[in-house]
């Protein structure tokens, strides 16, 4: 079992990032080697991610997996095992646009339509706003890839 330690909070100017520094109880706990002495523990970062300057797609995840099945279990046998997100995601990929663009499953957005998806591109273009859809997950698909690749790529 791990001692209690009690640390003091010190910001670092290195890189602009906040660490928690740990105080002489943290220092003796790691018997005095001198790589541990001072113990760094990064609690926030900021980055810049691939798809920072592009945008990203948000797939409503609760449609596909709850919603729809659920209503509408003839449109879910339709569907089947198919999830719009991971066709995105394996489209983008083929077109070479996976990382500046990035498609990523979200919980309900408390945008519901019957037998369909919802899906959001959140352009990070300046000038440009986030537009949401309802998408039928298998005849849209082509066209919600479309329009993400007008608005993102």
């Amino acid at each position: 079992m791990l001692p209690a330690v009690t640390a003091n909070v010190a910001d670092v100017a290195e890189s602009g990032l906040r660490y928690l520094i740990c105080n002489q109880a943290c220092q003796k706990w790691h018997r005095g080697f001198e790589s541990h002495r001072r113990l760094n523990f990064l609690y926030m970062q900021p980055i810049k991610p691939k798809w920072s300057d592009s945008g990203l797609v948000l797939v409503c995840e609760r449609c596909t997996k709850e919603r729809i099945p659920e209503e509408d279990p003839d449109k879910a046998a339709e569907i089947g095992d198919f999830h719009l997100r991971d066709w995105l995601k394996d489209r983008l990929k083929a077109d070479g646009l996976w990382g500046k663009i990035r498609a990523i499953n979200t919980s309900c957005m408390d945008v519901c339509a019957r037998r369909h998806v919802t899906v959001v591109i959140d352009p990070k273009i300046e000038g440009k706003e986030a537009q949401a859809f309802i998408v039928d997950p298998i005849a849209g698909r082509e066209a919600v890839y479309s329009e993400i690749v007008k608005r993102l790529g």
